[in-house]
């Protein structure tokens, strides 16, 4: 069992498809083929590395860093304009942002007191309003009281005597008010996302899924299922929920496979783990860097991909912001096949600055297994810089 930030990220790749929405009950699997890291993640990794470097990089700069290394997290409007301008919001927000990426500050902080005190520092450049900051410093509390071995009940008494939060209702009088938010949007739009990402409302949520709740996983189920803002829920619970539990060894190797290298390396970091990346390519890579190259099979005048060629696809209908690079393989054979992929390798060996995300090439539309493709890519097994598919990986493993 780990006891860390690696506790937030998973609940926010798994709530990452379930935004919005509703399922219909607890029994539902915490990842899938869309699941994805968000703009959660990426910003937890921000403050991660200040919480790191404190001495030397301020938490502005840490920030822009990561929100603009993954532009394409999902971040809100007044954190874009954070990222375009590099200037602190003058009107702050009131949304969940602070309290989402905060789970650093609460894992590191020394004392109750420096994690207060850390946690405003950590929102003040984009979420400067009063609720904002108290819903950062009750997340980053409620893990620092969790990992010093604080009981549920001492927690809870702690947080509303500090912020006044109502935390004694019950879980499923909390949903109903969340699914009620929810509805509202088919009514008022505008007003309904105001109160499904307020953090005064969504932090109380948030632990009210973790109070009610016995384990980590239930945490993070019981978050998703409360529905309204999920992976943000998800991800503020399972801060608290991994403190207090731990993460089980089995889910976080799942969950490995939808982060890059180098969040896995500041998760380590933080968390005092030796997790190494998985080297297969993830389902859905639109929130990495726009400079990941994914190489996906296609036919002569590219426009007949076969698997994950329409996710890299740029029409006039669709855009994916990673780079793409076709091997043509429908209509083409085998030893065709290998030396475009020899190319490719000569593509990865000249560019030492990219990561290549490689489809499940020449499988489905051109007709060949796996057992055929997969020993052209026998060179990138050890290869940081290139992900497999899981079959690539599975036979070349062996």
């Amino acid at each position: 069992m780990t006891k860390g930030i690696i506790g937030a990220v998973i609940g926010d790749i798994a709530g990452s498809v379930h935004e919005f929405s509703s399922v219909s009950s607890m029994r539902f699997g915490l990842f899938t083929s869309s699941s994805s890291f968000t703009d959660d993640t990426a910003l937890t990794m921000a403050v991660a590395e200040w919480m790191l470097n404190r001495d030397k990089v301020s938490i502005d700069e840490s920030l822009l860093k990561w929100g603009r290394t993954y532009p394409n997290a999902g971040y809100g409007q007044g954190f874009k304009a954070f990222l375009k301008t590099g200037k602190r919001n003058p009107e702050g927000s009131t949304h969940n942002g602070s309290a989402m990426r905060v789970s650093p500050v609460g894992f590191m902080a020394d004392t109750l007191e420096q994690a207060l005190e850390l946690a405003k520092e950590s929102a003040l450049p984009s979420h400067d309003t009063p609720g904002a900051i108290a819903g950062a410093q009750a997340i980053a509390v409620a893990i620092w009281m969790a990992k010093n071995g604080s009981s549920k009940e001492d927690i809870k008494t702690y947080l509303e005597k500090t912020f006044g939060y109502r935390l004694s209702r019950r879980y499923n009088e909390v949903r109903d008010d969340v699914q009620m938010r929810l509805a509202m949007r088919s009514t008022d739009k505008a007003k309904a996302h105001e109160l499904l990402l307020a953090a005064e409302t969504t932090v109380q949520d948030a632990l009210t899924a973790f109070l009610a709740s016995d384990s980590y996983e239930e945490t993070i189920k019981r978050a998703i299922y409360m529905g309204g803002d999920s992976d943000t829920l998800a991800c503020m619970a399972g801060g608290v929920a991994a403190a207090f539990w731990g993460v089980p060894d089995d889910i976080i190797k799942k969950a490995l496979v939808y982060l890059p290298d180098d969040m896995i390396s500041i998760i380590n970091s933080i968390d005092g783990t030796s997790w190494k990346p998985t080297g297969i390519t993830p389902p859905s890579t639109k929130r990495w860097r726009e400079d990941d190259v994914v190489v996906y099979g296609t036919n002569d005048d590219d426009t007949n991909g076969e698997q994950g060629f329409f996710d890299v696809r740029i029409s006039r209908f669709h855009h994916h912001p990673n780079t793409g690079y076709p091997v043509y393989t429908i209509g083409h054979s085998i030893d065709d096949i290998a030396a475009q992929v020899d190319r490719l390798r000569t593509d990865v060996e000249s560019h030492p600055e990219r990561r290549y995300l490689v489809r499940e090439i020449g499988i489905s539309k051109a007709g060949y297994t796996p057992q055929q493709i997969s020993p052209m890519f026998s060179w990138a097994i050890g290869n940081d810089r290139v992900l497999l598919p899981e079959s690539f990986v599975r036979i070349l493993s062996r």
